[in-house]
């Protein structure tokens, strides 16, 4: 009886982690629009983030910056919250939007920034990006948001 059981445990758990394997392995749906994006302008208040957008897109993700609003194939809309300073941490939303140049939306993302010594920008704008790049960038190989191989 004892044997019957333990050989029951198991096969429940390599069925178990073939499943979870299975789930993960899974393509999610993707937005041919957005893989056809490369040249990207970016929008926005001037702000911390706005500026940390323009250094780092072309580092972090497949997509190539423009100064110029009409050569772009999109228009990445950057929003940068207040910040919230908390006890001996700063959190601070910074949100994205990316939309064809018509207004159509093709992608959004959002990410609150914490941070011990600055405003907690840097981090959310580094998390933003890493998830715009796994969305839009097929075959990309992506920065963790932890690398620091910005300029």
């Amino acid at each position: 009886m004892r044997e019957l059981l333990t050989l029951m445990k198991a096969i429940l758990t390599v069925w178990l982690l073939g499943v979870s394997v299975l789930a993960f392995a899974k393509d999610k749906n993707v937005n041919p629009k957005l893989q056809a994006v490369k040249v990207v302008y970016i929008d926005g208040r001037d702000t911390e983030a706005l500026q940390l957008t323009k250094q780092r897109l072309e580092h972090r993700t497949c997509f190539h910056l423009t100064e110029n609003k009409a050569e772009a194939d999109a228009v990445l809309k950057v929003d940068q919250g207040p910040t919230r300073p908390e006890t001996g941490v700063s959190k601070t939303n910074v949100g994205m939007t990316l939309l064809v140049p018509d207004g159509g939306f093709l992608w959004e993302g959002s990410h609150t920034g914490v941070e011990f010594s600055h405003t907690g920008v840097d981090d959310a704008v580094k998390h933003d990006l890493f998830h715009l790049a796994g969305d839009a960038c097929p075959g990309y190989k992506r920065q963790s948001p932890n690398q620091n191989k910005d300029k």
